[in-house]
């Protein structure tokens, strides 16, 4: 496309070379590089970059060991092979839309304290640069670590500031009639990084009195130079789009309230953050991601950039992203399923995702690379038809595509009693359709369908199975008293069938279950025993049940004896005090038959022949039953006749849950 562009420029470009030449100085433009800037909003721009790569370990390698006078012997210090027009080629042809190149500008640069960038390094970044745009790919061009120099600004602000303006100078004189396809980063992740002088954001303590405030306003004092000295030089530096860079690029630090975007005439800024979370399995040696909280923790803070940037009108850019340690090493499928999932998350929210790369040299053959610069092709061959899909510009296709957007629970919290039935969490699946309305909630259309959670590839998961369970459905299973969270998360696909494309999303809710009031077999709390029965011991008790300790039994006293229930967790009430009354042994053998209740402990007696005169006896010592708990009032809603809590079994019903968005984006 760029090229295509040069092309119907030549001739307009021709006939205002001479006075353009006159204005803006010999190396600002000619005829064999002529441009021009459409005029797109920054938004635009980032959708347009789809999903980008970094050329990394390459133009920003640095270091006093480095030997040799040319581009070349910095280019591949690092493991690097020599980039050719090829590679750059092989970018695009991958599926990949933007390339983003770090350079260190103070390589080769003349220590004269003028901060004069080398002609021949200069010259050589631009070549690829120009390969790059050649090959429609959206170029990031950066100031990259550098040794860290930056890093000395709270003690040397006026040398690192002269420094700073003197490298961006150039590059926007030497770069400025380059087209929309490059983007200015003002730096990588050195502002902010004052640790040790102002903020240790690791702690959250102030070095100084002030610190914090101190260090996010030399973050702004330093993006603000940036945008200044680009758009007072000339050409198309005055619209060029610019990427500010947050603070230290770490997504919590950037969304503090302290952070603050520079001020830009132009209104074509974008802010970079990258995001190497969790740390430990991106840039350490975790092998597996990809649970429900894997999933959780990736749309909190994809969620977080949305809602503070992307939309209140701030475009955002993940500089880099995925896999900074081996992927080799991981579990098998976890660094593609990790990749697939930050930029599937990343698109769905409007931002562009660029993958952080290396190469090898032939000692490393574990190290991190995505595309392999010595053959141009994707280590992964399943990222091709994800990059074929997510890598597009236009999230909504002719062909009716549809990217999952959000996906989230009816509810933040669902109660249930002990012994409840199970319950759905069911679907609510929302499906947004243009209609030319930039209000998304004018074009939103809901349904309910199992199939399509299905579909989707929905997962379910429990993260106390001693509370609850959650089958493949999303139908839950009440196992005990307590707290579960219910993870409902789905991993990025393309369903060939209908072209209906998913991205990664989840989601959680709390499942509360509140303990049943009592159990369903509540012992007898008046017993009259045979006199046989000389301790409660004796005595048999309801399944479950049992006698917290031994009580002698006095003949004709009434004695009481706690008993309780095998499951106290689950259970309101779990013991009662029970009345028991011991009959003299004369009276034993007549009230066998009429007491036996005692010993079944139910309400239910065994029938037996007795004398008429001893009839009455068995009359006057019939078992009274009321089951009153001990330190338990129930009322007769919550009786055992009517079932625990059976008020409450109208949760079976299916209740609205996961909550999928699928958001349709203007195309090209």
């Amino acid at each position: 496309m760029a090229f295509i562009k040069k092309a119907t420029a030549v001739l307009a470009s021709a006939a205002v070379a001479s006075s353009l030449m006159t204005s803006i100085g010999a190396s600002a433009i000619s005829v064999d590089d002529p441009y021009i800037f459409d005029d797109y909003s920054s938004q635009e721009i980032v959708n347009r970059m789809g999903i980008g790569i970094n050329l990394g370990n390459t133009f920003e390698a640095c270091g006093d060991w480095i030997t040799g006078t040319t581009p070349k012997a910095y280019e591949t210090a690092w493991g690097s092979v020599e980039i050719t027009q090829e590679i750059i080629q092989g970018y695009r042809d991958a599926g990949f839309k933007s390339l983003r190149i770090p350079v260190a500008w103070s390589n080769m640069m003349k220590d004269d304290g003028t901060y004069t960038i080398n002609a021949d390094y200069l010259a050589r970044v631009k070549q690829v640069v120009d390969w790059a745009i050649d090959a429609d790919l959206y170029v990031v061009l950066n100031e990259h670590w550098d040794g860290g120099w930056i890093e000395n600004y709270p003690s040397d602000p006026e040398g690192v500031m002269k420094k700073y303006k003197s490298i961006w100078t150039q590059l926007a004189d030497n770069f400025s009639y380059y087209d929309e396809h490059l983007i200015f980063e003002a730096q990588n992740e050195e502002f902010g990084a004052w640790r040790e002088t102002l903020y240790n954001y690791w702690t959250g303590k102030e070095v100084v009195e002030g610190g914090k405030e101190l260090s996010y306003q030399y973050t702004l004092d330093l993006n603000q130079a940036f945008v200044d000295v680009v758009r007072a030089s000339g050409g198309f530096n005055s619209q060029r789009h610019l990427l500010i860079s947050g603070y230290c690029t770490d997504i919590t630090l950037t969304c503090d309230e302290m952070f603050a975007m520079p001020e830009d005439p132009a209104n074509h800024l974008a802010l970079s953050v990258h995001y190497y979370t969790p740390n430990n399995f991106a840039l350490n040696t975790g092998k597996s991601w990809g649970t429900p909280a894997d999933y959780m923790e990736l749309s909190k803070y994809m969620d977080m950039m949305y809602d503070t940037y992307v939309s209140k009108g701030v475009p955002v850019i993940i500089g880099e992203c995925c896999n900074g340690a081996e992927m080799a090493e991981k579990d098998e499928g976890c660094a593609l399923e990790y990749m697939e999932a930050v930029c599937a998350a990343s698109r769905n929210r409007d931002m562009c995702p660029m993958l952080w790369d290396i190469t090898y040299n032939e000692n490393q053959k574990s190290a991190n690379q995505v595309y392999n610069r010595r053959t141009r092709q994707l280590e992964y061959p399943g990222l091709a038809s994800f990059l074929k899909v997510f890598g597009e510009s236009d999230t909504t296709t002719a062909d009716g595509k549809k990217f999952l957007y959000r996906l989230s629970f009816g509810k933040e919290e669902f109660s249930a009693t002990y012994k409840d039935e199970p319950f759905s969490l069911g679907t609510e699946v929302k499906i947004e359709k243009d209609t030319g309305s930039e209000n998304k909630a004018d074009y939103t259309e809901s349904y309910t369908d199992m199939r399509d959670a299905a579909i989707a590839g929905m997962k379910y998961s429990s993260s106390n199975e001693k509370v609850a369970t959650v089958d493949k459905d999303g139908n839950v299973t009440i196992v005990g008293a307590g707290t579960a969270t219910i993870y409902a998360f789905t991993p990025s696909q393309f369903i060939e069938d209908d072209g209906t494309t998913f991205a990664a999303g989840a989601a959680k809710t709390t499942v509360k279950v509140a303990k049943a009031d009592h159990p369903d077999n509540m012992p007898e709390d008046k017993m009259t025993v045979p006199y046989e029965k000389a301790t409660n011991k004796d005595i048999e008790l309801p399944e479950g049940w049992s006698w917290s300790k031994k009580v002698d039994l006095p003949v004709g006293e009434p004695t009481k004896a706690r008993a309780v229930y095998k499951d106290q967790n689950n259970y309101e009430t779990y013991a009662v005090m029970i009345e028991i009354t011991r009959l003299p042994a004369d009276d034993s053998t007549s009230q066998t038959d009429s007491t036996s209740s005692a010993d079944s402990s139910s309400s239910s007696s065994s029938s037996s022949s007795s004398s008429s005169s001893t009839a009455s006896t068995t009359s006057t010592a019939t078992t009274t039953a009321t089951s009153t708990a001990a330190a338990t009032t129930a009322s007769s809603d919550n009786s055992p006749s009517t079932g625990a809590g059976a008020g409450l079994t109208s949760i079976a019903a299916v209740l609205f849950g996961a909550a999928i968005v699928v958001t349709k984006k203007k195309r090209k």
